[in-house]
Order: structure tokens, then C-alpha cells, then sequence
């Protein structure tokens, strides 16, 4: 998935929900908070299910690996990437497929990814006036002139947390090799963000936003995060109650808070030596197809 922006907020928001659990062990609170960059580097990583259970492990039983700490930062966070995939790549493979896909110089833009990030811009970051909630309310010119604010304050703060790359002096084509396999690259351009945030088509956020259920600001698990965001007290029974109540009628986004919790519970119990990698397997869903879950379109 190429939705960064939503990667970024349900990472965060599963951060400040499992700061508030009794049952979220204390040393995972520490790393998610004093490295809570590097979690949101893993919540836009790929593959957590083919490491992720013996990385917790091996952090558990190698406390003498500096890195250990920022290695559990970044597993937390690429268990919540796994969460949101598995519930929303069957709702943009659907639209994806559909007869309303776009082509742009021969690329299918699957504009469904596009609208999500720009929803969750409007209700997670506005909170931290990253940009106006007013965005899509004004004339057309002030919505680019409000996009362009936007992307303009996001580089700057890129620019000033932005680390440098070590390379391998000695060995420097195997480095850039290396580095070049590992990058994934953004198909997304950034002038159809531009484009969906001046001038929405209502009847595709309609189709994309709410038919498929994605985001309610009243479902109790994301008015929680929002009031943690908000610097309010939450408490580990509100959250646990929360999670408790989420099922198979809230919206896309609070069952994927609801099951990335799950896997940091799985992840604490392995920690704990509650159970071991293999045990918690399962419980991560590793070995189950991401578009296990389909999505079944509103019939109108």
C-alpha cells in the first residue's frame, strides 16, 4: 500500500492507545516513546510477519544489543502496518479492479488510497494543526494555496529530523546495491494528492469513505486516541472496554487499531516468555493471506 499518511496515524494512534495498557509491558512503552520516529519507519516497512516474532525474542534475550531497543521500536510499528493492511488491501484491490480505476501514462492510480490518507489527514493531524481543517471547505485556489502549506511544512520538518546514510567506504557499490534493493518506491504522485485535496469528487468519498465504513470519529477506540491526542486521561480499563467492544460493525479503521493491539499483546507475550515465537504465530496471523478478508461492496 502506498498510504503513508495512514501508516503514520495508526501507528501513532495504537502508540498512545498501548501506553495507556496495564498489560503492555513497561519496556515496550519506554522504546515506543523514546523512539517512536523509528516505529513509524517500520509502520511503512513491508514483511513483518516474516520476522517480526523472532526479533522480539531476540531483543528479549540479547540485552547486551545496543540497537536492541530501537529494533523493538521498529517491530511495534511494522505490526501496525500489518493491522491496517490486512483490513484495507481488500477494499483498494476491489476499487483497484473497478471500472472506475484511473490510468495515468499507462499506471492504475487507485485513487481509494488517496482519499483515505487525505480523510485521516483532516481527522488525526489536524489536531496537531499540521494543516487547517478548513482545507476542504474553501474556493478552489485557497484549497491548492492550503495543499502546497501543507506539503511545504511536512518537507521542512523531513529536512530538519532527516538522518544520513553511513555508506561502506570500503565497500561502496555493494552498499548502494544494497540500499537501492531495499527502497520501495512511492508510485503515488504527488499532484493527485493535490488535485483529490482542492476539488473531492463527493460521490467518490462517498464510495471510498463511506460505504466502506473506514472512519467514524464516535467509535470508542478512535475517540480514545483522539482524546489521548488531545492530552487528555485515558485509562487501561477505558481502553481495554474499547477494544472489547470493537467488533465486526465498527468502522475499518478501529478494528485495525483493535487487531494491531493483538499483536502487540502476542509480542508481549512472547517478551514475557508467556509463549514462545512459534506460538505466536497464529496469534499474529502469520501464514494467512492478506486478502483473506474481502471486501463486499455496499449495494445500492
Amino acid at each position: 500500500m502506498s498510504e503513508h499518511i495512514t501508516h503514520t496515524a495508526i501507528c501513532d494512534d495504537v502508540r498512545r492507545l498501548c501506553l495507556c495498557l496495564d498489560d503492555v509491558p513497561t519496556f515496550f512503552k519506554k522504546v515506543w516513546s523514546d523512539h517512536t520516529d523509528v516505529s513509524r519507519l517500520g509502520s511503512v516497512t513491508r514483511h513483518a510477519d516474516r520476522w517480526s516474532a523472532d526479533l522480539v525474542a531476540h531483543v528479549r534475550d540479547h540485552p547486551e544489543d545496543t540497537d536492541g531497543p530501537r529494533k523493538l521500536a521498529f517491530v511495534l510499528g511494522a505490526l501496525t502496518h500489518r493491522s491496517i493492511d490486512r483490513h484495507m488491501k481488500p477494499v483498494f484491490t476491489y476499487f483497484k479492479q473497478a471500472i472506475d480505476a484511473r490510468t495515468i501514462d499507462g499506471s492504475v492510480i487507485n485513487e481509494c488510497t488517496v482519499y483515505c490518507d487525505l480523510l485521516i489527514l483532516k481527522e488525526v493531524f489536524s489536531i496537531d494543526h499540521l494543516f487547517s481543517e478548513s482545507l476542504f471547505d474553501q474556493t478552489l485556489s485557497r484549497k491548492r494555496e492550503a495543499f502546497h502549506e501543507l506539503m511545504r511544512t511536512t518537507w521542512q520538518r523531513i529536512l530538519i529530523q532527516m538522518h544520513t546514510f553511513k555508506p561502506d567506504d570500503d565497500h561502496v557499490h555493494e552498499w548502494l546495491s544494497r540500499l537501492f534493493r531495499g527502497i520501495q518506491d512511492f508510485s503515488i504522485r504527488m499532484e493527485i494528492y493535490e488535485e483529490i485535496a482542492a476539488n473531492p469528487d463527493p460521490e467518490k468519498w462517498r464510495r471510498y469513505l463511506v460505504e466502506t465504513r473506514f472512519y467514524h470519529p464516535t467509535d470508542p477506540m478512535i475517540r480514545l486516541a483522539r482524546q489521548i491526542q488531545r492530552g487528555q486521561t485515558v485509562s487501561s480499563q477505558e481502553v481495554a472496554q474499547a477494544v472489547e467492544n470493537t467488533t465486526a460493525d465498527s468502522c475499518i479503521y478501529a478494528r485495525a487499531i483493535k487487531r494491531a493491539i493483538e499483536y502487540i499483546r502476542a509480542a508481549s507475550a512472547i517478551y514475557r516468555r508467556e509463549i514462545t515465537p512459534e506460538q505466536a504465530k497464529p496469534r499474529l496471523d502469520i501464514g494467512v493471506p492478506e486478502l483473506s478478508m474481502a471486501y463486499v461492496p455496499t449495494r445500492r
